[in-house]
């Protein structure tokens, strides 16, 4: 379901050698890094980067249900909260904050509990599904740093009507065996 424009972000970290090798594209679901190749085991934005993003852009409008992430399979970093924007426009220049429920504005953003290590998968399923052209994770708070593997939940093609955004949510944690 990811479209022509993929995964963008914010920022990519960097290494010593100015190689991508942390870029956006690294951010799919149980990507493991590849020292013949030269690539991390997850997406990382650069250190001077203050607010981190991460957006998954769609061919199309489609449902999202739910987010499920890891932390970088190849380094100790994982998000521990985030927020979620989703695009309100095809796109996708305007963006809105899940809210919390009920909400006391715009400010009043869901912040959703992530990991609590590098590979367990975590689910937060959203309380009713969002239509959009794209979804984009706001890291919140991280352990050693931003590393992300992300996914999103339940896509499926655009209703006839848009469906209203809930942001009563629940987080589920899978664990997977370690490789």
């Amino acid at each position: 379901m990811i479209g022509a424009d993929g995964v963008t972000a914010s920022s990519e970290m960097l290494d010593a050698s100015n190689t991508d090798k942390y870029s956006a594209d690294q951010a799919k679901l149980y990507t493991q890094g590849d020292t013949t190749l030269d690539l991390a085991g997850g997406w990382s934005p650069s250190t001077g980067d203050s607010e981190p993003w991460i957006k998954l852009n769609f061919n199309q409008a489609i449902r999202v249900s739910g987010i499920v992430t890891q932390g970088r399979e190849d380094d100790d970093q994982w998000v521990t909260c985030y927020y979620v924007q989703y695009g309100t426009d095809p796109d996708c220049n305007v963006m809105e904050y899940i809210l919390n429920e009920p909400s006391s504005g715009p400010e009043d953003k869901k912040e959703f509990d992530a990991n609590i290590d590098r590979n367990t998968l975590v689910q937060n399923w959203f309380n009713q599904e969002i239509t959009t052209c794209c979804i984009a994770i706001v890291p919140n708070t991280w352990h050693n740093g931003v590393g992300m593997r992300v996914d999103v939940l339940g896509c499926s093609e655009v209703p006839t009507e848009t469906p209203p955004v809930s942001t009563e949510t629940s987080t589920t944690q899978e664990t997977t065996p370690s490789t």
